[in-house]
Parts: structure tokens; C-alpha cells; sequence
């Protein structure tokens, strides 16, 4: 595992934390996790990371901590790039139940991509842009990042 530099105000000293030190799950390991975002959008800083550098990013990471996820065991794809695309849907679909791989659409477009693309199990997340009004209904994120975490910790023992 790397190790990043963590700079503490306190004593200006600058400490080596692996990066899973930072971003443990608190219970088991959970599966691989594929997020398909929909494309990049105009704040992206990279087209191959969904999202990074926007504010839905943020809201993503946030989510992530409330659930309780793992960052290494999480991947990102827009939808765009078509990254199921050429790939057997018998076998990944057979990861996806056997649980080696939970799926989530961020948004009705990715949901789109994946049931074109024949992916049978899924959990869809709104998509985190602070234009999407139903993240305007606290309850209404809580409720759907309960069910998200069940949907990724189904199985862990």
C-alpha cells in the first residue's frame, strides 16, 4: 500500500500514513465496486476519472465515508467510454452474483448504459451534481445510501 505525506498543524511535522490508514472501512472488506457515471462533464479535470475536480466528486467521497467504503476497492467509469463494452456479459454478470463486483449507476443515464449494456444487478444512486433537486431531501439521501450500503455489504460476513 503507498503512503502519502499527512502535514500536522500542531507540531509542522509531516507524517508517512498508508493511504488505507486513512480510508479503513470500519467492518469487513465489501467487493469490487464499479460506479458508471454518465460523461465528463465540464469541470472534470481528467476524462478518464469520472467526476474529479467537480463538486458532484466531492459529494461521491462523502457518500463513500457514509457508507463506510473503501476507496481501493472502488473504480469509476463514464458510461461514454462504454467500459463493458467487448467484455463477456455471462461472466461479469456471474461476478456480479456471485458478488465479487456490486454495480452503481450514478443517475438515469448510466442506468440507461447498463441495461443496454445487459447488466442484470445494479444499484442506481442519484447522480451527486448539486443540480439534482432530490438531493435537496435529507431524508431521501439518507434512506438511499442505507440501501446502497446494504446493496455493497450483502453477502460480507
Amino acid at each position: 500500500m503507498g503512503l502519502c505525506s499527512v502535514t500536522t498543524l500542531r507540531n509542522r511535522s509531516v507524517q508517512n500514513v498508508s493511504v488505507s490508514q486513512l480510508f479503513r472501512p470500519k467492518g469487513n472488506l465489501h467487493s469490487m465496486i464499479y460506479f458508471i457515471a454518465d460523461k465528463p462533464g465540464k469541470g472534470n479535470l481528467s476524462e478518464s476519472v469520472p467526476l474529479v475536480g467537480t463538486s458532484s466528486y466531492k459529494t461521491l467521497l462523502r457518500w463513500c465515508g457514509e457508507m463506510d467504503l473503501d476507496v481501493t476497492r472502488m473504480r469509476m467509469f463514464n458510461q461514454s467510454d462504454k467500459p463493458f463494452e467487448g467484455l463477456s456479459g455471462v461472466s461479469l454478470n456471474l461476478a456480479i452474483t456471485k458478488g465479487h463486483i456490486k454495480v452503481i449507476a450514478l443517475g438515469g443515464e448510466a442506468k440507461k448504459y447498463l441495461l443496454k449494456a445487459g447488466i442484470e444487478e445494479f444499484f442506481v444512486l442519484p447522480h451527486p451534481s448539486g443540480r439534482n433537486r432530490l438531493l435537496n431531501d435529507e431524508k431521501f439521501v439518507k434512506k438511499t445510501l442505507e440501501q446502497c450500503r446494504d446493496y455493497i455489504y450483502k453477502g460480507v460476513a
